[in-house]
């Protein structure tokens, strides 16, 4: 979906983007981009993914989305030793399609990463 505005909210991690409005729900939004790379990289995030779980959904900010595909488990390979990003644990492996490298997020962490947002939006927060 194309991003929706966004409320911020102070003193949240940097990958937080915030509380955005997202079918009627107040949504907490995520930065991919500073999920898994620094902080301080600038991307244009230019579309949400939305999570569901079982509890609350969850906006991921990304860049672009080119398209959803199952892979098999023979197209991944795990993550090299010397990886190192900021959230590491949160991707689970590595994959490749049409010669670009591809990196199977651990969903479940994020949504447990933002479940104090989505909670704290139930109680009323901005």
């Amino acid at each position: 979906m194309r991003p929706l505005p966004v409320e911020p909210l102070p003193e949240a991690p940097p990958y937080v983007r915030g509380i955005s409005l997202i079918r009627g729900r107040a949504t907490p939004v995520l930065s991919l981009s500073r999920l898994i790379a620094t902080p301080h990289e600038t991307v244009y995030e230019s579309r949400f993914l939305l999570l569901r779980s079982e509890a609350k959904p969850v906006a991921l900010a990304v860049e672009r989305v080119v398209g959803l595909r199952k892979l098999a488990r023979s197209e991944l390979s795990p993550l090299p030793p010397l990886w190192e990003t900021p959230r590491e644990e949160w991707i689970r492996a590595l994959g490749a399609l049409e010669g670009r490298v591809l990196m199977l997020l651990e969903s479940a962490r994020v949504l447990a990463a933002a479940s104090p947002l989505a909670a704290a939006t139930d109680r009323g927060a901005p």
